[in-house]
């Protein structure tokens, strides 16, 4: 966030947008773990994966959260973690039963648009 705030400092043309998601994969479903449960639902619902037409693999449904600060990467990643599927096992009282993946995303652009500079998205 420091160089973020740098680059902005420096050129007040720059626009940077940092997000982030958080999935799990249980018993070959994937999860958004950051989805706001409704009253009275069970679990979290299962999301689809698919293929852009530029061949891109993505999470149909998935969503995507702007963070502004670490506190609120904690946050996020803390209120995702309550939402993973848990269970005893031999070894463990509590036990993940799945896998997790924290995605970030960085868009830099430039208003107006400028030759000499490039606009970047990723992931």
């Amino acid at each position: 966030f420091a160089v973020a705030q740098e680059k902005l400092d420096e050129d007040p043309s720059l626009t940077i947008k940092i997000s982030m998601s958080f999935i799990e994969i249980y018993n070959e479903k994937v999860r958004d773990l950051l989805e706001k449960r409704r009253k009275g639902q069970a679990e979290l619902n299962p999301l689809e994966l698919r293929e852009s037409p530029d061949k891109k693999v993505f999470v149909d449904g998935l969503s995507v959260h702007t963070v502004i600060n670490y506190d609120r990467i904690q946050k996020l990643i803390d209120a995702g973690n309550a939402q993973r599927q848990t269970s005893e096992t031999k070894m463990n009282e509590k036990s993940s039963r799945s896998h997790s993946i924290v995605q970030f995303y960085l868009n830099q652009t430039h208003d107006p648009p400028q030759p000499d500079k490039r606009d970047i998205e990723c992931v």
